[in-house]
């Protein structure tokens, strides 16, 4: 059994190491939660890269790990490992099983199974950054603060930190989400609390009445396009935006006909 912790680095590292020892790999928290502890384990730690170049050398494979193939592929993890769901571990491992025996490329270009899984993960998770970044609307709070709602289904907490911390790098940055707010300080420490006076704060704000006044005085029932809508603000998002409730309101008539 091959150890790591909580960072993509060490998980990497164990994959990797999992294909050449032929050994499972487990985290710490599983490793200290089950009965897996009274399995022998090593620690990815034990290892370092030099010693993996050299044991995948004598197997002539994995060379794809040290050059921009493997910075590529690191770089699809850093963000399939945020997704929500815990399948993402399997589907990551395979997907470093497959590189590691059959050549990154087939992962790479998307031209397998397993390459076709990680970049529907990546795009979940990238796509929902993307949304946010795009969507979420600040209100003005006192002593400097910025506070907007925003809707995750994905740990991305930290990328949309370090995205609004570059637009706005003299305020305290609070995202509210699902009842928790999410606070960045001004020194970009991060932490939690209970969000119901931000959500309450940032509902009360009447630039979401103007931005509703001026989205009704733009729109055109004549040229209706839902699908289209759709493809710009993905349905999920539908009842949190303020715009959205209008496209609701359009595609609940649709359903009544």
């Amino acid at each position: 059994m091959i150890r790591y912790n909580n960072n993509i680095g060490s998980f990497f590292k164990a994959c990797v190491l999992g294909w050449i020892l032929e050994e499972d790999i487990c985290s710490e928290e599983e490793w200290n939660g089950t009965l897996l502890q009274f399995a022998s384990v090593v620690d990815e730690r034990a290892y370092t890269w030099e010693v993996i170049k050299g044991m995948l050398q004598k197997k002539k494979k994995g060379q794809w790990i040290f050059d921009n193939r493997g910075a590529r592929l690191k770089y699809l993890l850093l963000y399939v490992l945020r997704h929500r769901d815990d399948k993402k571990y399997g589907i990551c491992k395979k997907a470093i099983d497959y590189g590691l025996q059959h050549g990154i490329e087939g992962i790479i270009y998307k031209t397998t199974d397993e390459g076709k899984a990680l970049y529907k993960l990546y795009r979940s998770v990238f796509g929902e950054i993307h949304a946010i970044c795009g969507f979420a609307r600040f209100v003005p709070l006192d002593q400097g603060a910025l506070a907007a709602k925003i809707q995750l289904e994905h740990h991305t907490i930290d990328f949309l930190m370090a995205y609004f911390r570059q637009r706005y790098p003299a305020h305290t940055l609070i995202l509210v989400n699902q009842g928790r707010a999410y606070i960045c300080d001004e020194e970009d420490n991060i932490y939690e609390e209970e969000g119901k006076d931000f959500e309450a704060a940032v509902e009360c704000d009447d630039f979401e009445k103007f931005w509703e006044t001026y989205y009704r005085a733009q729109y055109i029932p004549q040229r209706k396009n839902l699908r289209l809508t759709a493809r710009v603000i993905r349905k999920k998002y539908w009842n949190w935006l303020q715009e959205g409730k209008i496209i609701l309101e359009e595609d609940r008539k649709d359903g009544r006909k």
